[in-house]
């Protein structure tokens, strides 16, 4: 009975500790032919610190390849590094086809850093920032293929805009 019991209880602390390190963080994967394998990832081998750039990179795992969407005060969400929650996913405005990074939200303009995801299949979605003045249309994230830096480009139609999503 004993064995029972403890068996129980090693079990119970197995399962919650494993809810409680993965509870709402995400893994995005592209939908791109071919790389269904590869993460949306913060692209360094150390800190995810302001500024560091977003990229495609195969599964490892790691800390930079799980993300948080978190709810802002304009009602939107955005998207968090797990490896950092202070760094949200970021769109530098000044022009079309810049590199996708991230950067410390307090410290950035509300609508560089607050997401629309929009369904595009049932468990697929485009991940996009809201137009704002400079910008009159929506900018999606965009991805270059394997090991390349993401952008944020207008809409195509291609599928390399388009993400699917997991919990760990």
């Amino acid at each position: 009975m004993k064995k029972i019991v403890a068996s129980v209880v090693v079990l119970v602390l197995l399962i919650s500790n494993s809810i409680s390190v993965h509870a709402g963080y995400i893994g995005i994967n592209s939908c791109e032919i071919g790389l269904s394998s590869n993460m949306l990832n913060c692209y360094t081998s150390g800190a995810v610190t302001d500024g560091t750039l977003v990229s495609l990179w195969s599964f490892t795992g790691n800390k930079s390849q799980q993300w948080e969407y978190r709810g802002e005060a304009n009602g939107r969400s955005s998207l968090r590094s797990a490896a950092n929650p202070a760094m949200a996913l970021n769109a530098n405005r000044s022009y079309i086809g810049v590199n996708a990074n991230v950067i410390t939200a307090e410290t950035n303009v509300l609508k560089d850093y607050t997401l629309l995801t929009k369904p595009v299949y049932p468990n697929d979605t485009a991940i996009t920032m809201v137009s704002r003045a400079g910008h009159a249309y929506t900018i999606y994230l965009t991805s270059h293929g394997a090991n390349a830096i993401c952008t944020w480009e207008y809409k195509n139609s291609s599928d390399n805009q388009i993400y699917h999503q997991f919990y760990f």
